[in-house]
């Protein structure tokens, strides 16, 4: 990694925190240079735990596996220290929630922490930034934090703030559309049963109603964006839900099914063929240690062990893909 950009963005970064001449770093450039902004602009010290409060303006709402973040850093140490600023009663954390309440269920009295004096604005951008690279938010999370910067807080619009977090003006506002979406479709969304570019299709229906029936019949059938996107047009163009399902001209209102249904026993064939391809590979291969293994005499102990092991091995990579070759059949012949 180019230590010359890190030291530069980290040149940007001081003299103008968040500048439009960020865009464009590479994100390990980004984690590399916040790391040393951290260090270069902060001040590294154990701090009493009990000074330390989260910060009110924190993005994630939940925190998951606390219990095995606490045993981990029981184990091998806090490898990286939380941030935090200077407020008139104590500390406020700035990034490393989740490792503060790990070491608050560890009861320890001191945590490392790296105290840099930055305004509420500055603080909650850092947050924002460190969040996005981890991917420690939900799309939902995402979008909260933006109407929030946008919104609540006014410190910029839509533009100034993907600028500040290098994302485009489209992504930003998309985001934040996603929460006029129905509670019922937030909560396929939260559970991964269907996926932001679906959803960003469902923004242009105008019925909650309509959002939330093909919002399910995403989830249910895996429908992909494109998919979605054909029925939304439909029901925009004037036709009903149910006409949209039936597809333009067609009589079997299941047509776009029976089209996901041939690619996906298209892709079972090829899985297939490829299954018996290595079946066959690593059938040649097991004849090939055979000979070999009537070739070796017993004096040449060793090789003929490690043969043997090899042997075993081949034996049951094959029976692992006869059993995948066997499954896929079943699936074909349903």
């Amino acid at each position: 990694m180019p230590i010359e950009a890190s030291e530069r963005l980290v040149l940007l970064w001081s003299k103008g925190y968040f500048s439009d001449e960020l865009i464009g770093f590479p994100e390990k450039i980004w984690r590399r240079g916040q790391e040393i902004l951290y260090r270069v602009a902060s001040v590294y010290d154990k701090v009493d735990i009990g000074l330390i409060r989260p910060s009110p303006r924190q993005l994630r709402k939940k925190f998951q596996a606390i219990d095995e973040l606490a045993q981990s850093i029981e184990t091998h140490g806090l490898l990286q220290p939380i941030v935090v600023r200077i407020i008139p009663d104590g500390f406020e954390i700035v990034a490393g929630h989740r490792r503060f309440e790990a070491c608050k269920l560890l009861h320890w009295r001191k945590i490392p922490c790296y105290v840099s004096e930055l305004t509420e604005k500055e603080a909650f951008e850092a947050s924002l930034v460190e969040n996005i690279q981890r991917g420690a938010l939900n799309p939902l999370e995402e979008a909260e934090a933006y109407r929030k910067f946008v919104d609540d807080y006014g410190w910029g619009g839509v533009s100034d703030l993907a600028k500040r977090i290098g994302k485009s003006e489209e992504y930003v506002s998309h985001r934040i559309l996603l929460l006029s979406l129905p509670e019922e479709v937030k909560e396929r969304l939260i559970r991964n049963e269907i996926s932001p570019s679906v959803t960003r299709e469902l923004l242009s229906l105008d019925k909650e109603t309509d959002q939330i029936y093909f919002a399910e019949m995403a989830a249910s059938s895996h429908l992909s964006s494109r998919m979605v996107r054909q029925f939304v047009k439909i029901v925009r163009e004037g036709s009903s839900t149910e006409e949209a399902l039936s597809g333009p001209g067609e009589k079997d209102p299941f047509a776009m099914w029976d089209q996901r249904d041939l690619y996906l026993e298209r892709r079972q064939a090829t899985t297939l063929r490829i299954l018996k391809q290595m079946i066959v590979s690593l059938r040649l291969t097991l004849m090939r240690i055979d000979a070999l293994l009537d070739e070796i005499d017993d004096n040449r102990w060793i090789l003929r062990d490690i043969l043997m092991h090899e042997r075993v091995e081949l034996h049951r990579q094959i029976d692992t893909f006869v059993r995948m070759k066997c499954r896929v059949e079943g699936r074909i012949k349903r």
